[in-house]
């Protein structure tokens, strides 16, 4: 039954897209039809593509180039997520914990080493943890600084394209956008 209902919806289909193109050709051809005014065109919409390249401040910049400086997001962005890790977890077993020796976690970057230097009982596998925990902020601080505080130069292409917009003839009297540019 699914099988006669597949081809029926098939056989269908292929009428519907084919018949009409059928019936035109069989047709004698139509006179040509005065056309319209067309829309007014519209002007070409410039854009910009940004190719970056390495570049040293020793090395000439070329034609066709720009300089830029910004900052390094592979530094800043793990910077940012190892220290929002840890600190997260040192926060909360700062804010956890019954001891008050462990309320010093709350503090960013040295918060963690300050319970094993303070303390007798933050020893063995807590006195790890909080080395690890700190060492890893201290990590990731580092790193967000160094990528905020040294700048990256590259070169940036100044390559314009442009973008054509304008009106189409569709059929015998529809008019529709046709786009087209060069990049």
């Amino acid at each position: 039954m699914r099988s006669h209902l597949a081809r029926a919806a098939g056989i269908a289909l292929a009428a519907t897209f084919f018949a009409p193109s059928l019936a035109l050709a069989d047709e004698a051809p139509l006179p040509p039809v005065a056309q319209a005014d067309a829309p007014p065109a519209i002007p070409p919409v410039k854009l910009t593509r940004k190719e970056r390249k390495q570049w040293r401040a020793t090395d000439p910049v070329p034609a066709g180039y720009h300089v830029e400086t910004g900052m390094r997001f592979g530094l800043l962005v793990p910077g940012a997520v190892f220290f929002a890790m840890s600190y997260g977890i040192a926060a909360a077993v700062g804010i956890g914990a019954k001891d008050s020796v462990y309320r010093l976690c709350l503090i960013p970057v040295v918060g963690p080493f300050l319970p094993i230097a303070v303390s007798d009982t933050a020893g063995g596998v807590e006195g790890l943890v909080l080395l690890l925990d700190g060492v890893v902020q201290v990590l990731g601080a580092t790193l967000f600084t160094l990528g905020v505080a040294i700048p990256k130069t590259t070169l940036v292409w100044n390559a314009e394209g442009k973008l054509h917009v304008s009106p189409v003839m569709l059929g015998r009297s529809g008019y529709g956008l046709g786009v087209g540019g060069s990049f």
